[in-house]
């Protein structure tokens, strides 16, 4: 009977499954038919913008320059709604994701998702910023230093690795996350990378 029961609930999931692969179909489609009639619109409005600057240039009438003046403020609010609709759609990579991942897709399409990927982030800095305190103390008082420090420098090249990719997808996502940032991200692994494979020697023991 309990195998009865379980062929039944089966065929219950293989038709919740089939529903789900065409709900995911159309999902896709979707998607794609948005961002391409968005690419269009863009495309519309950059000529209609082309125009009126050109109209702008030439002698106009008060009503005819409030009119430009009106479209062009239409054409700014169309362009901010744009983007409030992308949010819910799939991003391209930015050429770093490109080299790392690929065309993976990483964008999250839900508000909820964007938060909770934004929180693991701020957990997972907060969690190994105390181990790398951890390993660094460690490290200044080993008196065997060098495997300390090899330990210490690949945790290092590691978490900043996972850093840059990390908030590479967060920018995918609208994150404000500022360039200056990102970029000592980017210095602080090859300068953790270049101490990682320092020879241990004279100058090293000099610069430690």
């Amino acid at each position: 009977e309990d195998w009865k029961d379980l062929e039944k609930e089966y065929v219950h999931l293989e038709e919740d499954h089939k529903n789900y692969c065409d709900l995911l179909s159309k999902l896709s489609a979707a998607q794609q038919k948005c961002l391409s009639e968005i690419a269009h619109h863009r495309y519309r409005i950059k000529c209609i913008g082309d125009l009126l600057t050109r109209a702008s240039r030439v002698p106009q009438g008060k009503e005819e320059k409030k009119e430009i003046a009106d479209l062009k403020l239409k054409l700014v609010e169309r362009k901010i709604h744009f983007h409030e609709m992308e949010d819910n759609l799939p991003h391209k990579n930015g050429l770093y994701l490109r080299i790392i991942l690929g065309q993976v897709n990483v964008s999250l399409l839900t508000k909820a998702a964007k938060f909770i990927y934004k929180k693991e982030y701020e957990t997972f800095k907060l969690t190994v910023s105390y181990i790398i305190l951890a390993v660094a103390f460690f490290s200044a008082f080993s008196v065997t230093y060098r495997w300390s420090d090899t330990v210490l420098n690949f945790l290092l090249v590691w978490y900043y690795c996972t850093l840059t990719i990390r908030e590479n997808i967060l920018r995918v996502n609208g994150s404000r996350i500022k360039g200056w940032w990102m970029t000592h991200h980017f210095v602080s692994t090859v300068c953790a990378a270049i101490s990682l494979i320092w020879p241990d020697g004279y100058t090293y023991s000099e610069f430690r």
